[in-house]
């Protein structure tokens, strides 16, 4: 009994490292990003060196701008860029 009890233990903490290394993912939104970012990516066809390039550069023009107002920014830009 002890050593079925130590089994389930480590499965369970098998299972709790899978998910926090996965972030969470549930099939929603992709890990840790913004919802601007995600559109981002998509926008440049999953480029994610490109996004981050764009996303660093607007965060140069406007210091102190969180990474997600970094990519709704850049999303804006390529919007208007794009009309």
């Amino acid at each position: 009994m002890d050593s079925s009890l130590l089994i389930i233990v480590a499965i369970i903490v098998v299972i709790a490292f899978v998910f926090w290394k996965q972030g969470g993912k549930t099939g929603g939104r992709t890990g840790g990003k913004s919802a601007a970012e995600s559109e981002l990516l998509r926008m440049n066809l999953g480029d994610k060196n490109k996004v981050d390039r764009l996303i660093q550069y607007e965060m140069r023009k406007k210091p102190g701008i969180s990474r997600a107002e970094a990519a709704r920014a850049a999303v804006d830009s390529m919007r208007y860029d794009n009309r």
